[in-house]
């Protein structure tokens, strides 16, 4: 079976919330419904706003358990708004909200508000981060140097820090 890039994304998105092969298959199923479902309800968000709600619908998938012999597994943990990761890369993380639904409104309210706080590049360099490019990456698209694109992301992260105050 062949995967698309946004498949190999969710699979990605799998990989990084859980170990378990067999796991990792079903949070790429679940987020690849949660996928079908969001885009007929709403058809013109960007691929980081489908993916980031993919990723929260498979964090709360985990945190509840789904079936039968499924556990609770409170312990997931979930990052701060802002986390560098050990690849360089960086994520913004959302607030988690009751239910998924309300996790996508938070998130996609968050990200337009510090967007609007954000310049023509940061704006860029956020869409890369939520889209999982690494700090080396962006850098190679927007022709910059990784430590400028690092510098940017602290911007980016002070700002989005002044909306969780």
């Amino acid at each position: 079976m062949g995967f698309s890039k946004v498949d190999k994304k969710l699979m990605a998105i799998a990989k990084k919330l859980i170990k378990d092969k067999d796991l990792q298959w079903d949070l790429y199923q679940e987020m690849s419904i949660h996928l079908w479902q969001v885009k007929r309800e709403c058809p013109d968000e960007s691929e980081a706003w489908y993916l980031n709600g993919c990723r929260y619908c498979a964090i709360n998938y985990l945190k509840r358990g789904k079936s039968i012999d499924s556990k609770q597994r409170p312990d997931i943990h979930i990052e701060n708004l802002y986390t560098s990761l050990p690849d360089g890369s960086s994520e913004i993380i959302p607030i988690i909200g009751n239910n998924e639904y309300e996790s996508e409104i938070v998130i996609s309210d968050l990200v337009d508000k510090i967007k609007a706080k954000l310049t023509e590049t940061r704006r860029k360099i956020l869409d890369y981060l939520l889209d999982g490019f690494t700090e080396k990456e962006i850098g190679e698209h927007l022709k910059i140097s990784q430590q400028a694109v690092s510098k940017h992301r602290r911007t980016i992260q002070q700002v989005a820090a002044q909306f969780l105050l």
